[in-house]
């Protein structure tokens, strides 16, 4: 499974079948790992309220990491319901459902992502004074994402986008009996304007 992430054409050739359950586990990973900062930030938020207020901002903050992982979910069925769509322009073969499990295995790169992202939140925790007051909890954390490590944080995100490119155009040209061309076009039109609204959003050129 790992050999996705590093030579997915020969991945996905090699694998005469591919498995929903580790297409679901590793887009679980991806999203859970969106919430990896928390293990950092909640040591420093917790101990400066009270019990009940306690509770109140973890409860809040893990309302959020289940956000982030009900997001991924949904760019896993968004993105497989394009590459779907697109393929049938070229002739692609095959059930919605092995697009969906193809699809799957291009999150990967969202685990290390997420990981590093974590890191980053403690390095940027160090810069900022933690809130006392339960009502400064939200300015705090908009401080610690808005500190200039985080610009890094972009560029990861730049760099997953292609890496996840290069995965799904693998997976799209199994998945859907396509040629590496249409494979290619397939998956560069959505994701390639998800890039460019990227791009646009976070004012990077």
């Amino acid at each position: 499974m790992l050999s996705s992430l590093y030579r997915p054409r020969q991945f996905f050739a090699e694998r005469a079948r591919v498995s929903l359950g580790e297409a679901t586990g590793i887009v679980l990973l991806a999203g859970l790992a969106q919430t990896f900062y928390l293990l950092f930030l909640l040591p420093e938020l917790l101990p400066r309220f009270s019990s009940a207020k306690t509770l109140y901002v973890s409860a809040g903050l893990l309302i959020g990491a289940g956000g982030q992982i009900l997001t991924t979910g949904f760019y896993w069925f968004f993105y497989s319901g394009l590459f779907h769509s697109i393929s049938l322009i070229f002739g692609g073969e095959g059930r919605f459902r092995r697009t969906v499990i193809y699809t799957g295995y291009g999150f990967g790169p969202l685990f290390l992502a997420g990981i590093l992202n974590g890191f980053l939140s403690l390095l940027a925790s160090r810069a900022v004074d933690p809130p006392s007051e339960i009502e400064a909890v939200d300015p705090y954390l908009t401080d610690v994402f808005a500190q200039d490590v985080f610009v890094w944080s972009k560029v990861v995100v730049l760099l997953v986008f292609l890496w996840q490119t290069w995965i799904w155009v693998g997976a799209m040209k199994h998945a859907r009996t396509l040629s590496l061309k249409h494979a290619t076009l397939t998956v560069c039109v959505p994701v390639g304007a998800r890039i460019v609204w990227f791009v646009y959003r976070s004012n990077l050129l």
